[in-house]
């Protein structure tokens, strides 16, 4: 399939099933994410196996500012990232909820009985942001 395309959008395409996808001639695996960068009016994916795949594709335009990024935490400073664990660790209402969740402790609880996932402790130094590189990624 080709799908048209914002050219001023970065692209992921996030193979949840299936063993045979390429993006653009390159092949993603499952539970990975193909990236694509800048620039594309047209993705092509493919699907050379005999079963059905089940793709998402993400995009948007790319972030202009540097990033802090710890686990599931996008943040623009450590601090930032520390008051989002905090609020993470207290069961705040910023992140909702997950209903349906079986964890190795059951319906709604994981191995230390617990009914959501615990964020891992912050390392002792501040966490600095990634370098923002520019968003052109092409396959060669």
């Amino acid at each position: 399939i080709t799908l048209d395309v914002d050219p001023d959008f970065e692209h992921g395409l996030l193979v949840d099933t299936g063993a045979a996808v390429s993006l653009e001639g390159v092949p993603v695996p499952k539970d990975a994410i193909g990236y694509t960068g800048i620039g594309a009016r047209t993705l092509r994916v493919t699907n050379d196996g005999d079963a059905a795949a089940r793709l998402v594709l993400l995009g948007g335009t790319p972030f202009a500012e540097e990033l802090v990024m710890f686990w599931n935490f996008l943040g623009r400073s450590s601090e930032e990232i520390q008051r989002f664990r905090d609020e993470w660790q207290a069961g705040g209402d910023r992140f909702g909820r997950v209903d349906g969740y079986i964890g190795h402790g059951g319906p709604n609880r994981n191995a230390a009985d617990m009914s959501w996932l615990p964020a891992p402790t912050l390392p002792a130094t501040p966490l600095r942001p990634r370098r923002t590189t520019p968003p052109h990624a092409r396959p060669s």
